[in-house]
Protein backbone atom coordinates (compact mmCIF):
# COMPACT_ATOMS: atom_id res chain seq x y z
CA UNK A 1 0.00 0.00 0.00
CA UNK A 2 1.40 3.38 -0.97
CA UNK A 3 1.70 6.30 1.39
CA UNK A 4 -0.97 9.00 1.26
CA UNK A 5 -0.31 12.70 1.83
CA UNK A 6 -3.16 14.71 3.42
CA UNK A 7 -3.71 18.22 2.04
CA UNK A 8 -6.11 20.49 3.92
CA UNK A 9 -6.04 23.59 1.70
CA UNK A 10 -7.99 23.40 -1.57
CA UNK A 11 -5.62 25.90 -3.22
CA UNK A 12 -2.61 23.63 -2.62
CA UNK A 13 -4.59 20.58 -3.74
CA UNK A 14 -5.50 22.41 -6.94
CA UNK A 15 -1.88 23.31 -7.66
CA UNK A 16 -0.75 19.72 -7.03
CA UNK A 17 -3.39 18.49 -9.50
CA UNK A 18 -2.10 20.96 -12.10
CA UNK A 19 1.41 19.57 -11.50
CA UNK A 20 0.15 16.07 -12.37
CA UNK A 21 -0.23 14.53 -8.91
CA UNK A 22 -3.26 12.29 -8.31
CA UNK A 23 -5.89 12.50 -5.57
CA UNK A 24 -6.45 9.00 -4.21
CA UNK A 25 -9.30 9.87 -1.81
CA UNK A 26 -11.28 12.77 -0.36
CA UNK A 27 -12.30 12.50 3.29
CA UNK A 28 -14.33 14.69 5.63
CA UNK A 29 -12.22 16.67 8.06
CA UNK A 30 -12.23 15.81 11.78
CA UNK A 31 -12.74 18.57 14.35
CA UNK A 32 -10.73 18.90 17.56
CA UNK A 33 -13.52 17.31 19.61
CA UNK A 34 -13.49 14.22 17.38
CA UNK A 35 -16.68 14.88 15.41
CA UNK A 36 -16.71 14.89 11.62
CA UNK A 37 -17.10 18.18 9.75
CA UNK A 38 -18.74 17.36 6.40
CA UNK A 39 -18.45 20.97 5.20
CA UNK A 40 -14.63 20.64 5.01
CA UNK A 41 -12.54 17.97 3.34
CA UNK A 42 -9.04 16.55 3.26
CA UNK A 43 -7.51 15.68 -0.10
CA UNK A 44 -5.43 12.50 0.08
CA UNK A 45 -2.70 12.43 -2.59
CA UNK A 46 -0.93 9.24 -3.55
CA UNK A 47 2.82 8.94 -3.20
CA UNK A 48 4.69 9.92 -6.34
CA UNK A 49 8.27 10.98 -6.89
CA UNK A 50 8.76 14.62 -5.94
CA UNK A 51 5.46 15.15 -4.11
CA UNK A 52 7.09 15.90 -0.76
CA UNK A 53 9.26 18.60 -2.34
CA UNK A 54 6.26 20.03 -4.21
CA UNK A 55 4.14 20.20 -1.04
CA UNK A 56 6.91 21.93 0.91
CA UNK A 57 7.46 24.43 -1.91
CA UNK A 58 3.75 25.25 -2.18
CA UNK A 59 3.35 25.69 1.58
CA UNK A 60 6.25 28.18 1.66
CA UNK A 61 4.57 30.43 -0.95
Amino acid sequence: MSKLYPIYKPSIAHQLLQMGYVIKDVKPQKQENGTTDYSRCVFMFEEKQGIEYAIKALIKK
